[in-house]
């Protein structure tokens, strides 16, 4: 039993590419440690408590997001760790030290070695009063644990028994982007550039659509918001270069993030609200960077109006945009047409207040735009949509 215990510990150890893919769901936690018994086990068992034992001095009161006391069902107060507390105050060569020991030596032993490892990590790379080549030297240890967690990932998830509590990779994918995203432009020397920052954005949402079911753009709305921040920083380096592109992304954001709006309305209330601001704050951002301009605009739409006859979301998009982006363009040929489209494939609010305006402006027949505006009103789903089209209507 021993010799099986040393066996598995020399692998673990040997944590090469084979072995990554490994499955852990009939091993022990004490196995998974090197083995019960063995001085492996013995050094990773010791070093597991005494990480613990640094974790749980940045324990603190856990509050709501208006400030509020969270209490659990006994009415007892709910405590998190916050390790941005007082990083100076660290023991930071301590729990770096003991933290590595661990992720080292037991690699496979639970999840939350590199979940609360690349937390700790992203404080000291961030807030800690070390040297830039030291900050660095947790930067990149921090980016190599979601390189190793993702290929690693069904080894993780393996070890788990709740099977919500396991992580898709391309979740860990996201996490890993935003991580970059907000960290790297921190710590000097890291390399951050707006171009990596966005390739990996659209790495792990490539992956998140394919992880998913069909259909689904189940992108959690942080993420989602921040690849938008992303391409919008990539867009302000090269605006000419990146306009095409910066269009076509905010155009994609839009409509992944309306997808789960129309999943969660009437679902989830909170995920339906957190969607619903990622989707103002996207628009105020695109408003402010320029890109919505009438000609960026025309001369994104023009070539490719015709090409999206058949899709009714690519251009309902299209019309969200024109409406969202600039005043100029809700009067012209380009929005009349995608309108006319729009409604072809299916009558709705906004296609028939575009219809109207249309018959109104480019046919001078005000019977026919009433006719039109009568129908937006019958299609109106907010009292405000409701309250403008019964407006022309009388």
């Amino acid at each position: 039993m021993l010799r099986k215990k040393l066996v598995l510990s020399v692998l673990i150890l040997l944590v090469g590419i084979p072995y990554a893919m490994a499955q852990f769901e009939n091993v022990s936690d004490d196995d998974r440690l090197g083995g019960k018994g063995t001085k492996l086990w013995e050094k990773n068992a010791a070093c597991y408590t005494r990480f613990n034992n640094f974790r749980d001095r940045f324990k603190v009161v856990l509050k709501d997001n208006e400030g509020n006391v969270v209490l659990d069902e006994n009415g007892n107060e709910q405590r998190t760790r916050d390790f941005r507390l007082a990083p100076d105050e660290w023991p930071c060569d301590s729990i770096y030290e003991c933290w590595r020991r661990l992720y080292n030596g037991a690699p496979f032993y639970t999840v939350n070695t590199y979940i609360e490892g690349a937390t700790i990590l992203d404080s000291m790379a961030i807030y800690s009063n070390k040297s830039d080549a030291e900050r660095l030297m947790y930067f990149q240890d921090l980016m190599q644990i979601y390189e190793d967690r993702i290929r690693r990932n069904d080894s993780l998830n393996s070890t788990i028994k709740n099977e919500k509590a396991k992580s898709k990779r391309s979740a860990v994918m996201a996490k890993a982007a935003d991580v970059y995203y907000h960290t790297a432009p921190l710590v000097k020397g890291s390399g951050y550039t707006p171009e990596k920052a966005y390739n990996n954005y659209v790495k792990a949402f490539e992956a998140v659509r394919n992880e998913s079911d069909a259909g689904s753009d189940d992108i959690q709305p942080r993420y989602l918001e921040n690849y938008f921040m992303a391409c919008r920083d990539l867009y302000l380096t090269d605006k000419p270069k990146y306009t095409e592109q910066f269009l076509t992304d905010y155009t994609t954001c839009l409509e992944s993030c309306n997808k789960m709006m129309v999943a969660y309305k009437d679902k989830d209330e909170t995920k339906w609200k957190n969607y619903a601001g990622a989707y103002n704050n996207m628009g105020v951002y695109f408003r402010k960077s320029g890109a919505g301009s009438v000609s960026n605009l025309e001369n994104f739409y023009n070539p490719r109006i015709d090409s999206l006859k058949d899709d009714y979301e690519g251009l309902k998009s299209a019309i969200n945009l024109m409406i969202t982006s600039n005043d100029t363009l809700v009067s012209s040929n380009l929005f009349y047409k995608a309108c006319r489209l729009a409604y072809k494939l299916k009558p709705d609010y906004l296609n028939c207040i575009g219809m109207a305006q249309a018959a109104k402006n480019q046919l001078e027949d005000n019977e026919e735009a009433l006719k039109y505006f009568r129908e937006a009103e019958k299609l109106s789903t907010t009292p405000k949509e409701h309250y403008l089209s019964s407006m022309f209507v009388g």
